[in-house]
C-alpha cells in the first residue's frame, strides 16, 4: 500500500485529496472518501456530484463533526467509525480528510494509528491535516506540505462559494 500524507497550515489539503480522487477515478479505480471535520455543504458538493456521475468507483461519507459544541463526543463517534473502515475491501483507493484532527483530540498514540494504518486493505491511502508529529509523518512514503502564506481568511473571514466549498 502507498501511503500518502498532505498536511500544512495552508489552505487545500481536502482539494489537494479531491483532485487525487478524481485522477483515481479517471483511472477506472475504486475510491472511499471519508470526511471527518467538513460539514455537508463544504467540498462535499464536490464529492456528492461526483459520487453521482460514478456511484459504483466512489462512496462519499462525512462524520459530521464540525460545529459540535461538544467535539469530543463527536470525534469519539468518528472514531468508532473508523473500525468500519478497517473491514473495507472492495475500494482501491481510501482517503481520510482532517483525519489528524483525530490524533489530536483524542491523543492517539503510535501503536495504535500505525497498526490501523497497516491493516487497511487497499493500494493507497490518502490522509489529510495539520498538526502531525513527526513520528506520523514517518509512517507515510509522500508526505506534501502546504504552506499558507497569505489567505483572504485574514482579512476578511468569510467563505467564499467557489473557492473556499
Amino acid at each position: 500500500m502507498i501511503k500518502i500524507l498532505i498536511t500544512g497550515n495552508g489552505a487545500g489539503k481536502t482539494t489537494c485529496a479531491i483532485g487525487k480522487a478524481i485522477r483515481f477515478i479517471g483511472n477506472k479505480q475504486s475510491v472511499y472518501f471519508r470526511s471527518f471535520f467538513k460539514t455537508p455543504t463544504s467540498e462535499s458538493s464536490t464529492l456528492m456530484g461526483l459520487e453521482q456521475c460514478y456511484p459504483k468507483l466512489l462512496n462519499y461519507q462525512t462524520c459530521g463533526v464540525y460545529g459540535y459544541e461538544n467535539k469530543n463526543e463527536q470525534f469519539k463517534a468518528g472514531a468508532l467509525e473508523l473500525t468500519n473502515v478497517c473491514l473495507l475491501k472492495d475500494y482501491n483507493v481510501i482517503i481520510l480528510d482532517e483525519l489528524t484532527y483525530m490524533l489530536e483530540y483524542l491523543k492517539w498514540d503510535k501503536e495504535y494509528i500505525t497498526k490501523f494504518i497497516n491493516n487497511l486493505q487497499c493500494d493507497c491511502l490518502i490522509i489529510t491535516g495539520r498538526n502531525c508529529p513527526r513520528w506520523f509523518v514517518k509512517i507515510f512514503d509522500t508526505v506534501s506540505e502546504i504552506k499558507k502564506m497569505k489567505h483572504i481568511y485574514d482579512e476578511t473571514k468569510e467563505a467564499h462559494e467557489g473557492i473556499d466549498f
